[in-house]
């Protein structure tokens, strides 16, 4: 006959209980002192229910080891069967999302990849607002004409990790109905509410046996998921990457980071001193001032050392920005041995940098176009003749968000610090401007991206992310042009110079 081992009498209540009831003369004071931590015989000694618990332990020990371990209705004595009962230990498919949230930089500013749960679904999406990635997907696809390749072959990895989720999830599902199909058989009729129980029951061998194996597969499986999920994150992280770097002026509007979209009231600690500052309606008669983010001064010249004249000789040229210099560009043997001649000269009509009231350059907040066909185009031919672009982007100098062209003439490299500060720009920068309420000017604010269609001013530049004057009094203040109203600032009414 088996006994139990010291190592099971110390091991859980319903094996110290089997050892107690084995006793000739079951008598709790026989335990030796030491086997049974303090709480386990604190537990023992206050049960009303031990001398019921000891004979109906009598009864299923002595059926339990006449019977084969194979036998579908043979009892475990193993130390683990009231673990496996009582304690609930099922492993949630559900993680906490902020464990996957991963940082993902674009130029100067910093978005986040992130998972959320959405209608019981686990989705991938990025920002602070969130907007879950094949909506992302599908947006830059409909707008950029031809999808770069390096964006398709991120999305179809995001894709298969999709599908490997749903699968390790399915197999997580269904091992979980497999351990509640066990547990259930052995939680019928219990009267305690408690999740730990000194079951009536013992578990059969062969239950034990399942319970444990589908336990183990629980942990397998969620070691799985997490790493699925960790490359999932990865996965949309390259994504966002690839679609900045290949279609950044498309993604920045997406992305709901770049909030505030709509107007509100100034602050409430914001003066507005009287007959000093004049606020402007964002019409086409009535623009907005603002700073530009891209100063005359950070544009380079273009230096192309391996241009050619018109009879394919080399005529290097440097030519300082805004062009008007004609170069021709040789394709090479490999396309032809083709000859074909640029003009490299940002047209007045998109020469936004430099400019001031004085020399007033009005710009509407409406996309003339999101295609960069010609960027990515332009950008190949100036490299091809020599020019280094390391840590510089072909730059739409009137931005495409303020209806710029991608033509030629509206083309520049630009160092890539100040080019890809425009997201920032565009959702910090936060201005006043007036409009009519209920029949009373008021002042409200917003950033450059909550005003579509609005029109601006150039007032002048700054070489920064955000200008100096960014949520000041002076931030939409421009003397010279427009109506001076009184105005409603927080519910005190200023009389504009």
């Amino acid at each position: 006959m088996t006994t139990a081992s010291p190592k099971t009498v110390q091991a859980t209540p319903s094996a110290a209980v089997a050892h107690i009831a084995a006793s000739p003369r079951p008598n709790i004071g026989q335990v030796p002192p030491g086997t049974m931590g303090a709480t386990l015989q604190q537990q023992i000694n206050a049960s009303p229910y031990m001398r019921g618990l000891q004979r109906k332990v009598n009864q299923q020990t002595g059926r339990a080891l006449q019977m084969e371990p194979d036998d579908e209705s043979a009892t475990a004595t193993n130390e683990d069967t009231n673990e496996l009962l009582g304690v609930e230990n099922e492993t949630s498919i559900k993680k906490e999302v902020t464990a996957y949230r991963s940082p993902v930089k674009l130029g100067p500013n910093t978005h986040h990849v992130e998972m959320r749960e959405v209608n019981g679904e686990y989705k991938i999406g990025v920002a602070t607002t969130w907007t879950e990635i094949n909506n992302i997907h599908t947006r830059v696809r409909a707008a950029a004409h031809p999808l770069n390749a390096a964006v398709t072959n991120a999305m179809a990895s995001i894709r298969t990790l999709d599908l490997q989720l749903r699968d390790v999830r399915k197999r997580l599902n269904d091992n979980g109905r497999i351990k509640k199909r066990i547990k259930d058989k052995y939680r019928k009729g219990k009267r305690s509410s408690s999740r730990v129980l000194l079951s009536n029951t013992h578990m059969t061998i062969k239950d034990t046996r399942n319970l444990k194996k589908a336990e183990h597969t629980s942990v397998l499986l969620n070691v799985e998921l997490d790493e699925v999920y960790k490359e999932w994150t990865s996965s949309v992280n390259t994504y966002i990457k690839r679609c900045y770097e290949y279609h950044g002026a498309i993604l920045g509007p997406i992305l709901g980071d770049l909030l505030p979209t709509s107007a509100m009231n100034p602050p409430n600690n914001l003066v507005v001193p009287a007959n000093a500052r004049r606020y402007h309606e964002g019409t086409q008669t009535d623009p907005i001032p603002i700073i530009w983010y891209k100063p005359l001064n950070q544009y380079p010249a273009l230096n192309l050392p391996q241009a050619k004249n018109n009879l394919g000789q080399v005529a290097a040229q440097n030519i300082a920005y805004p062009g008007n210099f004609n170069v021709v560009y040789y394709s090479g043997p490999e396309n032809g041995n083709v000859l074909t001649p640029y003009n490299f000269m940002v047209a007045q009509n998109n020469r936004v940098a430099g400019k001031n009231l004085g020399n007033a350059f009005d710009i509407r907040n409406t996309r003339g176009g999101n295609s960069r066909v010609n960027q990515q185009r332009f950008n190949k031919i100036i490299t091809g003749m020599g020019h280094n672009m390391a840590g510089q982007d072909g730059d739409h100098v009137k931005d495409l968000g303020f209806q710029g062209l991608d033509q030629i003439n509206n083309f520049w490299p630009l160092p890539s610090a100040v080019n890809q500060r425009a997201l920032s720009w565009r959702k910090s920068y936060r201005i006043y401007f007036k409009e009519l309420d209920n029949g009373t000017w008021t002042l409200k604010s917003a950033a450059i991206n909550g005003l579509p269609n609005k029109y601006f001013r150039i007032k002048g530049e700054e070489n920064v992310n955000v200008p100096a004057e960014s949520a000041t009094n002076n931030a939409g203040n421009g003397l010279g042009y427009g109506n001076a109203r009184n105005i409603n600032v927080n519910g005190a009414m200023v009389q504009e110079a």
